[in-house]
């Protein structure tokens, strides 16, 4: 929802890919990265579909970043909420 108040056409967002919708946010400066974005969803859809050692470790591996990523992702969703308040 955020991100529609900000894009210049919020019904071509709402039908865009994902990776288009990241690279949005990553341009309003609401995430950092949307590479890193489109890797945590390809690790998820990996890790929900394929069983096995090496995609649950590279899951595991990403952890870290996702959660600082989540972090800055939900200060600035609460800085622009309190901005518009």
């Amino acid at each position: 929802r955020q991100l529609a108040t900000i894009v210049a056409n919020p019904d071509a967002l709402r039908r865009s890919a994902f990776a288009d919708v990241m690279r949005e946010a990553a341009d309003a400066g609401i995430i950092q990265d949307a590479p890193s974005f489109m890797s945590y969803r390809q690790l998820r859809s990996m890790t929900s579909y394929t069983y096995n050692d090496d995609q649950a470790e590279a899951t595991v591996a990403a952890v870290g970043d996702f959660i600082s990523d989540m972090d800055f992702l939900v200060k600035e969703l609460e800085k622009r909420n309190l901005e518009t308040c």
